[in-house]
């Protein structure tokens, strides 16, 4: 069996490549994590006075028999809070 020689140009291409990856990581900056703007943060909820009533209606019927069971503000405009909500 012959012994398997690497020339001595492959060896200078093998030490140019690593010569040049060693650089490369050298010379990159580390990575920084990004700094928070203010933005980000949560803006503080608004406090109510003991006077505040958020509106509310509310509506149960009888399915088989159609009465009204109970009912606040039933006749009030109010939107839905989902899509979900209508269809149901």
């Amino acid at each position: 069996m012959g012994s398997a020689r690497i020339s001595r140009s492959h060896w200078l291409a093998l030490a140019g490549l690593v010569a040049t990856l060693t650089i490369a990581a050298a010379s990159c900056d580390p990575a920084e994590a990004r700094v928070k703007s203010k933005r980000d943060h949560h803006r503080p909820r608004a406090i109510h006075g003991p006077n505040y009533h958020p509106p509310y209606a509310d509506i149960v019927v009888d399915d088989k028999s159609g009465f009204v069971l109970h009912e606040v503000s039933a006749d009030e405009p109010r939107h839905p809070a989902s899509l979900t909500k209508i269809m149901t």
